[in-house]
């Protein structure tokens, strides 16, 4: 697909407005051809200051078209898409790419686990005031289950909420430091590390064993009320299991995905690319108990203290 008339993209400077030919780098800025003299590349229409990654058009296109084709090319074409360092890069766009990124993510797990815990909530509760809100009354059994729900346990999902939404929102720019180029000018850095936030697009596909999970405890519960299905009980099982190992290969896509653009936005090749495959994993781990057991176990140590006074 042809890109579209590209918006005026801002820079910073006279030199963040710089080309550089995709091959080699070399500056371009006094070309006069589409010849790069240093290696011979053809630059073609890659002489001209268009955007080639779709996400930055997305004030004139479809959005959810533009997220989810930025993402495949970040996925399936790392080294076409890493060429777009030859070109001026807006950091703003690459951020705000981050930021749906983890914001939708999050959704649709906070959306599906939400579900879940409704679907469940008859194995908890107690509160009593629902009583007093009359026009609810047609939701009686819902109520019922969701009156039985202890506070307590709100409290917990709506922080183990927060606290993965800050867990997504890390890891989603933990590559960026692997992708540093070094230069006589920080204009390629900058562009590199600003392309680097793109690698996230494959977090995308979480929602996938997201909402195989929610599905397998609705069908888990059908299975239950109508017994004689016994074709089915050992679906809930699979189901489940299949979501894990979704989880398993989506983890593995980005990762592959943030070596390849580790290795190619900072020129370094394979080394870069086999440190961030041997690194990154490391700094999730690092992130997950930073996020799911430092933090909550000072804000729990808090709370003691405080409590006893």
């Amino acid at each position: 697909m042809a890109d579209p008339a590209a918006p005026t993209q801002p820079a910073s400077n006279a030199s963040d407005a710089a080309l550089y030919c995709p091959s080699c780098m070399y500056d371009l800025r006094d070309l006069s051809g589409n010849t790069c003299p240093e290696c011979g590349f053809d630059l073609g229409e890659d002489s001209n200051d268009r955007s080639s990654i779709p996400w930055t058009y997305r004030g004139k296109l479809n959005l959810p078209w533009l997220l989810l084709t930025t993402a495949w090319r970040a996925l399936r074409h790392p080294r076409l898409f890493c060429m777009a360092i030859a070109r001026p890069v807006d950091r703003r766009h690459a951020l705000a790419f981050r930021f749906t990124v983890v914001n939708l993510v999050w959704l649709v797990v906070a959306v599906c686990w939400s579900l879940a815990v409704w679907h469940d909530a008859s194995d908890y509760l107690e509160l009593e005031f629902w009583e007093e809100v009359e026009w609810l009354y047609d939701y009686e059994e819902q109520l019922e289950a969701l009156a039985e729900l202890d506070p307590a346990l709100v409290w917990f999902n709506v922080g183990f909420g927060v606290l993965f939404w800050v867990f997504l929102y890390l890891i989603s720019g933990v590559q960026t430091y692997f992708a540093h180029r070094r230069g006589p000018t920080d204009t390629l850095d900058h562009r590199s590390v600003s392309l680097a936030y793109y690698a996230c697009g494959p977090m995308l596909l979480l929602v996938l064993p997201a909402g195989l999970m929610l599905a397998s405890g609705y069908v888990n519960e059908y299975v239950k009320d109508y017994g004689e299905l016994s074709e089915f009980v050992g679906l809930t099982d699979a189901m489940f299991a299949f979501s894990w190992l979704l989880i398993l290969f989506v983890a593995g896509l980005c990762l592959w995905t943030c070596a390849r653009f580790a290795g190619l936005l900072s020129g370094a090749g394979l080394g870069r690319q086999f440190l961030t495959l041997a690194l990154l994993p490391l700094a999730w781990l690092s992130l997950g108990l930073l996020v799911f057991a430092v933090v909550p176990g000072v804000l729990l140590l808090f709370y003691f203290v405080f409590a006893t006074f």
